[in-house]
């Protein structure tokens, strides 16, 4: 029982530091409540009943509030790696064991992959496409950087690129544009949202996505054939 409170971050552990595990926790609650397709049909429209610009303006109110934390999650993870002499115990957290059933395990890599692998810069620094396009960037300057991280923005799950490029610029200005890009799309979604409800939706977003994965394996090929 001890060990489970442990490993949850509830009590502390003995043998090494405080057990902080509650942003992992938070975050995983909150990759659930994904703004597109949870909060805004089945809270803000359906629970709250909002409709019209009150539903637009909280849905990107909403999706910024849920970024805020992204970007702080993201600089956490990396003072929890520093803070461990490099070796971060997070990514153990959702280790799959041998003795875990099929299904287990499955939930596990999937939160691992998703929750804390995505949003752990050094995955992204060792990327040499992704050390070429961030050097690139920084080279163009200003407006490279302002339109990558606004275009990518706008397109859910790609957001997270966006991100780590704010996160190796450390421009303050890179963030403003990530939060008025996440809010312009989730408002522009929740009206989607009303002209054609919710399986519409569906498909513009899958769309994006499919369109969006077609242009940045194009770009990034033609980026690793020059390294």
């Amino acid at each position: 029982m001890r060990k489970w409170l442990a490993w949850i971050g509830v009590i502390k552990c003995k043998k090494e530091k405080p057990v902080s595990n509650w942003p992992i926790w938070f975050s995983a609650i909150l990759f659930f409540l994904n703004v597109e397709i949870v909060v805004t049909p089945y809270i803000l429209s359906g629970l709250i009943e909002l409709t019209g610009h009150r539903l637009r303006l909280s849905a990107g109110f909403w999706s910024d509030i849920e970024m805020c934390w992204w970007i702080y999650f993201s600089i956490w993870l990396a003072r929890e790696k520093i803070s461990n002499f490099g070796k971060s115990r997070l990514k153990d957290i959702f280790r799959s064991k041998k003795k875990d059933r099929f299904l287990i395990a499955k939930v596990k890599n999937f939160f691992r992959e998703h929750v804390i692998e995505n949003f752990d810069l050094e995955n992204y620094r060792g990327d040499k496409i992704f050390k070429a396009l961030s050097e690139s960037l920084k080279e163009y300057g200003y407006s490279a950087n302002f339109l990558f991280v606004f275009i990518f923005s706008l397109v859910p799950g790609y957001w997270v690129i966006s991100l780590m490029v704010c996160r190796v610029t450390r421009w303050i200005s890179l963030y403003m544009i990530l939060l008025a890009g996440n809010f312009i799309k989730n408002y522009f979604f929740a009206y989607v949202f009303e002209m054609v409800g919710f399986w519409g939706l569906m498909i513009i977003i899958v769309t994006a996505l499919i369109l969006t994965s077609f242009m940045v394996k194009r770009i990034l090929g033609r980026v690793g054939r020059k390294l």
